[in-house]
Order: structure tokens, then C-alpha cells, then sequence
């Protein structure tokens, strides 16, 4: 089965990562009193963890363009699980 490149899911990851800076950075920003230096550092590290995001995403983007999705493996329930519908619509509408 084909993969996502190795870059690929190490943006992913680093994307989530950044988010999560990112959230915390302005979520602790409330602790501190406004205006202070702290409250200040906090807002910095939001608004560029938040840059890098935005960053990244173009990157990331670029990359799924030049390597396409890999390949997923049919899934062997599916089939099944679409006759079990076909065969249920019929006796909710009463057709035959």
C-alpha cells in the first residue's frame, strides 16, 4: 500500500503542533495582566505560531499537489454493507 511522503506527514504534525501553541499561547494570555510583558510575549507567540501555520499550509498544499494521495486499499465491507441498505429501503417504503 502506498504511503504519504515522509515530509508530508511530518508537516501534518507539525502543523497540529503549532495549533496547539498557538491556542495555549492565547489561552494563557488571559492569566496575565493586559499590557503586561508577559501578556505581550504571549500574543507574539500566537500571532506566529499562527504565520507559520498559514505557512505551512501553502507548503503543504504544494506538496499534495506534486505527490498525489496515495492509493486506498477497497475495504472488503463496503460491498456488504450496500446490499444490507438495498435491501432495507424496500421494506421501509413498502415497494417490493
Amino acid at each position: 500500500m502506498a504511503h504519504f511522503s515522509r515530509l508530508q506527514i511530518t508537516l501534518h504534525w507539525l502543523t497540529l503542533l503549532l495549533t496547539g501553541i498557538a491556542y495555549a499561547a492565547i489561552e494563557l494570555r488571559g492569566w496575565a495582566p493586559k499590557g503586561s510583558s508577559v501578556y505581550l510575549f504571549m500574543k507574539d507567540i500566537h500571532y506566529d505560531m499562527g504565520v507559520l501555520v498559514w505557512a505551512l499550509m501553502f507548503l503543504r498544499l504544494y506538496l499534495k499537489h506534486k505527490y498525489p494521495d496515495p492509493v486506498r486499499i477497497r475495504s472488503l465491507r463496503l460491498p456488504l454493507l450496500t446490499r444490507i441498505r438495498s435491501l432495507r429501503l424496500p421494506l421501509l417504503t413498502g415497494s417490493t
